[in-house]
């Protein structure tokens, strides 16, 4: 898959089955909003209130993070030691799509908001401190931890 077609694949809950389902958002002819997965043609009808975008990102082994997962995110505590290194400090957040800086955030149970390095002027968090553990729509007893 060319790489710049992943800045548009979404995933979302499919009505059918509750199943989740990666692609393309677009419409069928009874104009009900589908996902169209990338290896076929067919058109899966979605539930649009679990519509999650792609941020562009993938957690420490690889995995695409979307909007609405939850993340443990390792971050810098602390001041620097003699050798460069810090303490990681670990919280669980949630990914959302700030309006305000246009870009995606990792936000904590605290109310603590992670950006990315590499995606706006104030960035905390490097890709492999991040790790997908779940998502809002089916896990959210992590949120309570």
């Amino acid at each position: 898959v060319n790489n710049s077609i992943h800045t548009y694949i979404c995933k979302a809950k499919r009505i059918d089955n509750n199943k989740w389902v990666y692609g393309l958002l677009c419409y069928n002819i009874y104009k009900q909003l589908c996902i169209q997965p990338l290896d076929n043609m067919s058109c899966c009808v979605i539930d649009p209130s679990t519509i999650c975008r792609r941020t562009g990102k993938e957690d420490k082994y690889g995995n695409p993070i979307f909007e609405n997962d939850i993340c443990k995110v390792d971050f810098p505590y602390g001041p620097f030691d003699d050798n460069g290194g810090y303490e990681l400090r670990t919280r669980v957040a949630i990914c959302e799509f700030d309006q305000f800086s246009a870009e995606f955030m990792c936000i904590s149970e605290y109310g603590d908001m992670y950006k990315w390095y590499g995606t706006g002027m104030y960035s905390d968090v490097k890709d492999e401190l991040v790790e997908v553990i779940g998502n809002r729509f089916d896990d959210t007893e992590l949120m309570e931890e």
